[in-house]
């Protein structure tokens, strides 16, 4: 196979609203120089492959796609063939986003806002044309690496039987760190994709800069440990954060990247992806001496690239009523009408504008009887070498994730926040206790309802469908 990284900066305008928290009421001029797009491109038999991560919070369904056909279009590839991932840092652009969730100027865009999302789809082709030109020949090994107590799962529970984002000790977390390593014939190290699953959300809204969070410094610590270029895709992390989080000032997020850096760089730190034995050299001396080297086998087994995807219709759950909607946008009206009447500042106002604003176009909808009862899931599967990615566009639950991962035969990384994001999927067992998640998330992606409880074990089943189709076989060792 011929495999290229290539990477191109996000450079947002001097002034800028990053999205991901309401609470965020103040615009940024701070830009991590790491913001940015890494793009791998992987030319193989039978198919070509790109593999696109954006520092971003997410991609719209529309914004996706128009941005994986330019990718697919400078790589030349079947646009089926492009994974694009958001590392769903809650520091950085929603490309797509008609509206925006957090900000200073909140209801309005930022000069050159507007112009910077616009021409931002160039900045993947950029990427992408630096990966396709490095390409080289590779061959790929996987690993699993354990990073237990860094994460969490965020579901608490409260006395009355609900759920808050906090600590739940008893929650599904996924701890495991998945590593693609790709090296050239010489061993060198060309690139290494590092799956790992958790919201990137140590720093907090006060942290008046645009940032990657702890990806970024992931990323830097493996190429500056091992070499290559490293590619982040966000897991199945829709119920899991780091285990602390929200920091008012940036350091901690250096932390835990490093230390997934640590886990994913030991996954693969053994795992040679050119198969080499030893053999016996003669050096001269006064006394007989025989040294071994590792050589290439000849000749190499083959390694698959090949592709698979599909789009799933899952049911939402009952959007609200009229009537209900319709009192509901009263109580928020009055609500802010209050908030603004005591000087809240924007932290309280947007969030409320939020659910106004989702209310409306709900009230709309449902009065002309185009509230939609279901949503398309769109599914993505690519073998490399003896390993799988599944990529989907939603925040799925870790379970999920887990239970796509143990019906595949191979090494499997599950991406969430890929090529676009509709919202989050819960497993059905966690409808009962409500949250943000159930109750609420939907509103955020302009969904008039979550999507029903069925959605996870549909996807599931779809998924391993795929995986199927690719002949996923067992990974040695």
């Amino acid at each position: 196979m011929i495999v290229g990284f290539g990477r191109a900066r996000i450079v947002p305008p001097p002034r800028f609203d990053p999205q991901g928290f309401a609470a965020r009421d103040r615009a940024v001029a701070d830009v991590d120089p790491e913001l940015s797009v890494t793009v791998c491109v992987i030319r193989g038999s039978p198919d070509t492959v790109a593999i696109a991560s954006a520092d971003a919070l997410a991609h719209t369904p529309a914004a996706a796609a128009a941005i994986r056909a330019r990718i697919a279009d400078v790589v030349g590839c079947h646009v089926d063939a492009v994974l694009l991932s958001a590392t769903h840092t809650h520091a950085s652009v929603w490309p797509g986003a008609e509206a925006k969730v957090s900000g200073e100027s909140h209801d309005a865009w930022l000069p050159g806002e507007r112009e910077f999302l616009d021409v931002l789809p160039a900045t993947y082709a950029e990427a992408a044309v630096a990966a396709d030109r490095a390409g080289t020949e590779c061959r790929v090994s996987w690993g699993v690496g354990n990073a237990p107590g860094w994460s969490v799962n965020r579901r608490q529970r409260t006395p009355d039987g609900g759920t808050v984002i906090g600590v739940n000790p008893d929650g599904y977390v996924d701890d495991s760190v998945v590593g693609l390593r790709f090296d050239d014939r010489d061993g060198g190290a060309v690139g290494l994709i590092v799956g790992y699953a958790c919201h990137p959300v140590v720093l907090g809204p006060r942290v008046a800069r645009a940032s990657t969070d702890f990806v970024g410094p992931l990323r830097r610590a493996v190429e500056d440990m091992r070499g290559g270029m490293c590619l982040f895709l966000q897991g199945a992390s829709g119920n899991v954060m780091p285990r602390e989080a929200l920091f008012d000032e940036p350091g901690p997020e250096v932390t835990l990247g490093r230390r997934i850096a640590l886990e994913a760089l030991r996954a693969v730190a053994d795992r040679d992806p050119w198969p080499r034995s030893p053999r016996p050299l003669s050096v001269g001396s006064w006394t007989p001496t025989v040294v071994y080297r590792r050589v290439t086998d000849e000749p190499l087994p083959e390694q698959v690239v090949a592709v698979a995807a599909r789009v799933l219709e899952v049911p939402l759950s009952r959007p609200p009523s009229l009537d209900e909607a319709r009192m509901e946008f009263a109580q928020r009206t009055r609500e802010r009408q209050a908030a603004l009447e005591q000087g809240a500042p924007g932290s309280v106002t947007n969030g409320i504008d939020n659910q106004l604003r989702w209310l409306a176009a709900t009230i709309r909808a449902v009065e002309a009887g185009a509230a939609p009862t279901a949503v398309e899931v769109e599914l993505w599967a690519a073998r490399i070498g003896d390993g799988v990615i599944v990529g989907v566009s939603a925040e799925l639950f870790g379970e999920i994730g887990d239970a796509i991962r143990t019906a595949s035969p191979s090494i499997t990384l599950v991406a969430g926040c890929c090529n676009g994001v509709l919202g989050y999927v819960p497993t059905a067992a966690e409808y009962p206790f409500g949250g943000f998640e159930v109750l609420a998330a939907h509103r955020v992606y302009g969904l008039p309802a979550a999507v029903a409880p069925e959605a996870a074990r549909m996807i599931t089943a779809s998924a391993r469908e795929l995986l199927a189709s690719l002949g996923a076989t067992p990974s040695p060792g």
